[in-house]
């Protein structure tokens, strides 16, 4: 997560430096003593590259969006597959096939308790997890906003 908000707090700084150039450039060149068809020309020459510039940036967008699409995509179909699985018997099932369905309906009701953890793995995964994150103190002496839920 953190990952992320670096990479898009980097894309706003590049968005904020990109667009501060132009601004900059561009009353550069307003203010040169030009001749006028000098100047639309130079500007019509820095408006197609800053254009330009552009257009490679939201197709690079784009490209990570789609990648990021299927990628959900991907996963949604994998979480849709296993909850198929838990839902329940299929038509014209055995009994012995409908007690463990049963049995494995139970333990998603179980799971859905409102707890944080499924199962034992999951749960020391969560520890190992939570070992990594800072203290409310350790985020205030980073100069950080701590968790008011963790006072």
């Amino acid at each position: 997560m953190a990952a992320r908000e670096n990479q898009q707090s980097g894309g706003g700084a590049w968005k904020g430096a990109m667009i501060g150039g132009l601004v900059g450039a561009a009353a550069a060149l307003l203010f040169a003593p030009k001749a006028g068809r000098e100047l639309r020309s130079d500007l019509k020459v820095r408006a197609n590259g800053a254009a330009g510039t552009l257009k490679t940036q939201a197709s690079e967008w784009a490209v990570t969006a789609r990648d990021a699409a299927k990628a959900v995509g991907a996963q949604a179909s994998t979480i849709a597959g296993k909850v198929s699985e838990m839902a329940g018997p299929s038509k014209g099932s055995s009994s012995s096939s409908n007690s463990t369905n049963m049995t494995e309906q139970a333990h998603v009701d179980e799971a859905f308790n409102g707890t944080m953890v499924q199962d034992e793995q999951d749960a020391k995964r969560l520890g190992n997890d939570m070992k990594a994150m800072k203290t409310n103190h350790q985020l205030q002496e980073d100069s950080l906003v701590p968790d008011p839920i963790q006072d």
